[in-house]
């Protein structure tokens, strides 16, 4: 996302904001123009989307209990299921 801000496996679950209302989902639902939540507060509109092919080192990290963490400047999600936040 965003010409390498986040890197992610396509199943990996981010909090974004479409529409208004706040989701948490897998990468390969989000798109372009979705928004992300930076270590500031503030928001970050998805501008690119790139798939990157090859073999790389995935870590899964267990931030409980809040189940949420910064990577790389953006508030991410670890969690296993879909929630809507209005």
């Amino acid at each position: 996302f965003n010409n390498g801000r986040l890197l992610t496996t396509k199943e990996h679950y981010h909090i974004f904001k479409r529409d208004g209302v706040w989701k948490i989902r897998p990468s390969y639902v989000l798109k372009v123009g979705d928004i992300f939540i930076d270590n500031n507060g503030g928001e970050e509109m998805i501008n690119s989307i790139e798939v990157m092919d090859g073999d790389y080192t995935v870590y899964h990290l267990d931030t409980e209990p809040g189940d949420v963490y910064f990577a790389n400047g953006i508030l991410t999600h670890n969690q296993l299921h879909q929630h809507d936040y209005n």
